[in-house]
This record gives C-alpha cells, structure tokens and sequence, in this order.
C-alpha cells in the first residue's frame, strides 16, 4: 500500500504529463540527441540486449553504432551554430571536430569500410519533409538496416528456451520500443512497457497493440514478484521524490528474478555522498549520488557496476567530451 505522500506524488507525476497532448507526448525525446537511433544510452540499451541474446558475436557492430552515435550526436550540437552546407564544404576537417570524428569521415570514405558513408550523406541530404529529424531517415536508419539484416541470420543460435521477459519502465510512447522493433529485437523478447501517463500508453498501444503496455507508476508497477529477466529504465529517477526514489529502486529490484539484470541509465547522477532533491514544478530534476544509489540496490540483493559514459566513449574512441557528462549507466544483477 503506498504512502499517501506516494500517493499524492503519482497523481502529480501524471498530471505532469497528461496535460500534453497525445500528439505532442508522441513526438517528446525522439528527436535531435535524444532520438533513440542515435542517442548513447539507447544505443547502450541495445548492445546490452545483443549481448545478453548472443553473447560476444557482436561486440564490433555495437562499437560501430556507439561511434555512429557520437559522429551523429557531435554534428547535432555543430549544426545549431554552422550551417548544414558550411560544414559539408569543409568534411572531413569540420570546424573544431576533435580528431575523432575526422578519423572517422577518413574511415568511412573507405571503399572497403562496411558502411555507408554516413558524415557525408548526413550533410549532403536535408532532414526528410513533414519530420523534426536533424537528418535524413536514410542516415538515421543506418544501423536500423545493419541489424535487420544481421539478426535474421543469427536467430538460429538462440535457445529453445523461453524468450527473455522484458519490463522498461517509464516508457513514454514506446519510445525506445519503437526502435526495438525497427531494428528487430522486439520479436526475441517478452516485452511489458510501464508508464504513469496514460496517453503515453494509449499512443504506444496504437503503435503495437499485440504489446503489453501498462499504465502504472514505477514504484507499484503491480507486476508479480520476479516478473522481469531484464528490466531497464531511461532517465527515470532524477525526476522523483527522494521516498519515491527509494520506493522505485525496491519495485526494480522485486521485480527482478534471481539472476536477473536491470540497465538504468541516469542522466544527473554525480560522485557526491548525498543525494540533493530539486523540485520542479510537479516532479523533481535531483542531482543523486551515485555511491548512494549503489547503497540502495545491494541493500535489496543486488550486485553493481557504475559506467560512467563520459569514461566509456573516452576509453573506446578518445573521444574527449559528452554534452551530459553525468550520464551514467549502472547495471545490477539480482543475487540467486
């Protein structure tokens, strides 16, 4: 039974959202840096489900997409402020491009390089018409077709086994699930999405309605215990209570089977010891601790990592900054 405080806070929580249209919810985070085709977490999120279905087989093309992500997300930022044929005149030098992205436009123009050279068509084709795209569709796809043609061939290794049950909290519209789909891992996973908003919901529900989408708040799903192999959540928990922090960690980690995974990205998480609540209007913009949100999971059984993504991107590319640098990706393991 939730506190009247949880209460109150789920009610607000709604309303914060349900106050937009559906059209709108529709289109919020899936676009610019936050579009999940070339936003790091989400494309994290996918690595991670590559390598928990076929372990090791793909550790190069998750790599390929990471850099993709980053050369898209770079230019994203450089087009606010450079026009689109500025910086096409001048690839692959682009003004102030750190060495990695000219490494790349170098690679990629490579004949004998998989890929399309997509720095080049990014900024020689405009976004397609009637869409809030940064690029063209064919660019953005890019690794949407490299997996759709590389997960039919590999599916035969799967176990017979039943397919891995899968709860995404906060899932907005479907907002990752849409790409999930797109980029075909949706059908090698049980997938439940649970959101507060009920427009949120219903919008995905018009999207996939064989799908189980949920309207429920993430600290009482109402999900039995040990419902979820992999639960993974985006940006979720910097925007509630302190109590309902607490109370949405505990939800996470009951509703993990023993030996089950949870992936939550935090976008404001910092190496302080004590979280410090920030309210904001109807719901909270926190700044949490990362030592203290480990604290809380192995409380409830769970084993911890921290990846700090800043610290990831500088390890595999050099690459030498991330517009959020307190992005962070903690991945815990529900004790047996």
């Amino acid at each position: 039974m939730l506190s009247e405080n949880l209460q109150r806070e789920a009610q607000l929580l709604q309303h914060s959202w349900d106050r937009h249209t559906p059209e709108h919810l529709d289109e919020y985070l899936i676009t610019a840096t936050e579009d999940p085709r070339i936003n790091i977490p989400s494309i994290l999120t996918r690595a991670l489900f590559a390598d928990t279905l076929f372990p090791d087989q793909f550790a190069a093309l998750c790599d390929e997409e990471l850099r993709f992500g980053l050369c898209l997300t770079w230019l994203t930022d450089a087009l606010e402020s450079h026009p689109r044929s500025e910086l096409a005149a001048t690839s692959p030098e682009f003004p102030d491009a750190p060495p990695f992205l000219t490494e790349t436009a170098q690679l990629l123009q490579d004949p004998a390089f998989p890929l399309i050279d997509y720095l080049t068509e990014a900024l020689a084709l405009e976004p397609d018409i009637g869409t809030n795209d940064t690029f063209a569709s064919s660019v953005l796809d890019t690794f949407a077709n490299v997996w759709q043609a590389e997960l039919p061939e590999h599916k035969h290794t799967l176990p017979a086994s039943p397919k891995p049950r899968v709860i995404e909290l906060a899932c907005g519209s479907g907002n990752d699930y849409r790409f999930l789909h797109n980029f075909g891992f949706a059908p090698l996973l049980d997938y439940t999405g649970i959101d507060i908003a009920g427009k949120n919901t219903a919008n995905a529900k018009r999207r996939f309605p064989q799908i189980d989408f949920r309207t429920a708040n993430a600290f009482a799903t109402g999900l039995p215990d040990a419902s979820a192999d992999i639960i993974f959540a985006h940006d979720l928990y910097e925007h509630l209570s302190l109590e309902a922090l607490e109370a949405a960690l505990a939800e996470t980690a009951r509703l993990l089977r023993p030996g089950g995974q949870a992936w939550l990205h935090f976008f404001n998480l910092a190496d302080t010891t004590q979280h410090e609540a920030r309210p904001h209007e109807s719901y909270h913009w926190n700044l949490l601790s990362q030592s203290r949100i480990l604290e809380t999971l192995a409380s409830h059984n769970l084993t911890c990592d921290a990846l700090p993504i800043r610290d990831l991107i500088h390890e595999k590319f050099a690459f030498p900054g991330y517009y959020n640098q307190e992005a962070v990706l903690i991945t815990a393991e529900k004790m047996r």
